[in-house]
């Protein structure tokens, strides 16, 4: 029978040595309040300071552009490329016009460009990219190569003549009052740029963006001119309608991250502590120590269970709630992808809060459990890193399974250790209020979880009993002389670890 007290002893022991380590108090409390906010804050202003920086455009033939509606002024592209729809406040459309740099080969640039020179080379840059101009059909590759070795971000090629054919076609439908009979066969702009520099395409993404508001006002005038309805070029123009609710696109977001910080913080917070009280017990010499003490093996064990799986409990809590905060944080300075979307980024429901508190208290005993096994085997706390970090990238494997948009919970997948947790607090987020079906996978999930937990628990109490494991000496591995010895010493019955590897 286990004695309780004596367990509970042993947890009071471990768990105030733990406290005494430094390391592991800010692994599993200080990180997390620190990391997250100052990684997530730091990486988002790095973003908005790279997008924000102005960009270098180089406009060759700028005086072939048409003088109205003027894409330049002053030198610089005009702000009205710039408004958003529905925009009133022109200060936005001023800044993003500001982030482009024009360097123009325009008669009239001259003063511009020796004003820019200090700080861009201005006609070094003129000049590579007229000479790219010149090879950009006749050797692609050359003109790559220049490209990318030129300091470029940009370039703009406007063909001889561009302005004045556009002049030309304007007349011809203001005379004709129609579109019939009218030639758009001329040469068209191009945008050189290189997608591989991320500078390069944030600059293009930039000028196409406005070189497309251009267009579309110079379309809408001949339009205008051959008494054609603009939404004439749109004939099918589907409208797309989101129905979305920000609770639903919380609830995704969420359901991406919390389960995936669960598992990955709950190995890792049984991770180093789980090293530290058998391997690090061997390093100090205090495992004899507590070998000859009135506890058997199994009560050792159990409390140094306990003890793992509350610092892996801590740190899975700990890191969800940092996470949480700092993504609700920073959801409003996203400025694209999934965050924009949902910048009153709430948090889930009670409910699910309280599933992913019941599903971590298996995942943490199971991790705990494998934890201490492994590390069971070690030596010194540096062997237990080399048998532990298998263990964290088969977890990091099955968590990157779970992720996939296109797994869901089946009945096959609710059995099985780790992925039928994760899946089943995925959809449980991502449906807070009408899980449906899922509530049929909650028995099977947490009896196989539990069921998993104990005979990881049952494994490191019988490594821990094995003298030959608990206090082997140094040896060297050989899969010969180790495949040699199972075929020759063969005992009547399979061991634990046996039966484990052929299961698995």
């Amino acid at each position: 029978m286990v004695n309780w007290r004596t367990v509970s002893l042993i947890f009071q022991r471990e768990v105030r040595d733990q406290f005494r380590d430094r390391r592991t108090l800010f692994m599993i409390a200080v990180l997390p309040l620190l990391l997250y906010p100052a990684l997530g804050l730091g990486m988002m202003q790095l973003t908005v300071l790279f997008r924000e920086q102005p960009r270098t455009v180089v406009i060759l033939g700028a005086e072939n552009l048409p003088a109205e509606p003027a894409l330049l002024e002053d030198g610089h592209f005009a702000e009205r490329w710039f408004h958003r729809a529905g925009a009133a406040d022109s200060s936005a459309a001023a800044a993003a016009a500001a982030k482009l740099v024009v360097i123009s080969d325009a008669p009239d640039s001259a003063d511009r460009v020796r004003a820019a020179d200090k700080r861009l080379n201005a006609p070094q840059l003129l000049e590579r990219a007229q000479e790219i101009r010149t090879i950009l059909h006749d050797d692609p590759q050359r003109a790559g190569e220049l490209f990318g070795s030129s300091g470029l971000q940009t370039v703009v090629i406007i063909p001889p003549n561009f302005g004045k054919r556009l002049g030309e076609i304007r007349d011809e439908l203001e005379q004709k009052q129609e579109g019939a009979g009218v030639s758009a066969d001329y040469s068209r702009p191009e945008v050189v740029f290189n997608k591989a520099d991320e500078k390069s395409h944030i600059t293009y993404s930039r000028v196409a963006n406005a070189l497309d508001k251009w267009e579309m006002a110079i379309l809408e005038d001949w339009l205008k001119l051959a008494r054609i309805d603009q939404k004439m070029t749109q004939p099918v123009m589907a409208k797309p309608v989101d129905v979305a609710l920000d609770e639903q696109v919380a609830a995704s977001i969420w359901s991406k991250l919390f389960p995936t910080l669960l598992i990955i913080m709950s190995v890792t917070g049984a991770f180093y502590p789980a090293i530290d009280l058998v391997a690090g017990e061997k390093e100090r010499g205090t495992m004899e120590t507590l070998l000859i003490c009135p506890a058997t093996r199994t009560e050792i064990v159990l409390g140094k269970f306990f003890t793992v799986m509350l610092f892996s409990c801590a740190t899975a809590v700990l890191n969800l709630g940092s996470m949480g905060l700092t993504g609700k944080h920073i959801a409003g300075m996203a400025p694209t992808g999934a965050l924009s979307a949902a910048h009153d980024l709430s948090f889930p429901p009670l409910s699910a809060l309280a599933w992913i508190v019941l599903l971590l208290i298996p995942l943490a005993a199971l991790f705990s459990a494998l934890c201490l096994a492994l590390a069971t085997f070690a030596r010194s706390s540096k062997e237990g890193q080399y048998y532990l970090t298998p263990l964290l990238m088969v977890t990091l494997g099955m968590t990157m399974f779970c992720l996939s948009p296109t797994v869901d919970l089946t009945p096959q997948y609710s059995i099985l250790p780790v992925v039928g947790a994760a899946l089943l607090l995925k959809g449980l987020l991502l449906s807070p209020m009408n899980p449906g079906a899922l509530y049929l996978y909650v028995g099977p999930v947490l009896a196989t979880s539990f069921l998993y937990s104990a005979l990881a628990l049952w494994w490191a109490i019988d490594q821990f009993k094995r003298e030959e494991v608990l206090f082997r000496e140094g040896e060297r591995f050989e899969l010969g002389l180790w495949v040699r010895h199972l075929l020759r010493d063969k005992e009547p019955l399979p061991s634990f670890s046996e039966a484990l590897f052929c299961f698995v």
